[in-house]
């Protein structure tokens, strides 16, 4: 009877920062992404293949309550225009705010009961800025700081307001802006290592070969600090003996 295994290689086994990196909030419960801990250089030691980022990148959420919902996206587009404004000045106009969804609700209080009259309409979006290849991690840090200095006006806005505007500001973090281009260097080296399994697990009389290979899932990434991100490419082979 043939002998079947399968093989499942992930090209990077780590377990970085949980949401593939999610960045702390900087909110009422603020908690401090720390990229000089002792957990990313053992994480990194761990990594098949560490990329350098070439992007700083941050979510934002507003929620915006008022009787109007016209009268809310326009205080809320005032507000990500300061934004971008503010991020551009410390980026050298590199900064980019990129819009996503929007969605209209019913407002409602502390105690989740319905307001009458009260809409609250709710946005988000991401703001990334440029690592440009030439910035040493003395420069890089210098950025970070500059960029998550920039949303405090945002964040204290939401503090003033209180209930009629709720404010969520992630801590900006280094990542690649295309990590996909790495997927050939990471493909390339889970074949080496599944023809290193085969030739290892294969007996004598019983040599093993890939049989069947499930389509490669998307590359993800997992930022290790403000010089390295890790990349993963999750790939499920089946070997069988070689029938002669």
């Amino acid at each position: 009877m043939s002998r079947l295994l399968t093989l499942s290689l992930l090209l990077l086994c780590t377990s970085g920062v949980s949401h593939a990196g999610a960045p702390a909030s900087l909110g009422s419960s603020s908690r401090y992404f720390d990229y000089g801990s002792s957990s990313f250089y053992r994480e990194q030691m761990q990594a098949d293949l560490v990329a350098r980022p070439d992007t700083l990148s941050f979510a934002f959420t507003l929620r915006k309550t008022a009787p109007d919902s016209n009268a809310a996206l326009d205080a809320l587009h005032a507000l990500v225009n300061d934004l971008d404004k503010r991020e551009k000045d410390v980026t050298g106009g590199a900064a980019a705010v990129h819009m996503h969804a929007m969605r209209i609700e019913q407002a409602r209080d502390k105690q989740g009961n319905l307001l009458a009259n009260q809409l609250m309409v709710v946005i988000d979006g991401v703001v990334d800025a440029p690592l440009a290849p030439e910035l040493d991690y003395w420069a890089r840090a210098k950025l970070l700081g500059a960029v998550s200095a920039a949303t405090r006006p945002l964040v204290d806005a939401g503090r003033e307001q209180k209930q009629q505007l709720m404010v969520n500001v992630e801590l900006p973090r280094a990542v690649l802006k295309d990590p996909e281009s790495f997927r050939a260097d990471l493909i390339k080296l889970w074949v080496e290592r599944a023809r290193s399994f085969a030739t290892q697990a294969s007996s004598a009389g019983e040599p093993l070969a890939v049989e069947s290979c499930d389509p490669p899932g998307a590359v993800s990434q997992r930022t290790l600090g403000l010089e390295e991100v890790a990349l993963t490419l999750r790939q499920s082979c089946k070997l069988d003996v070689v029938k002669k």
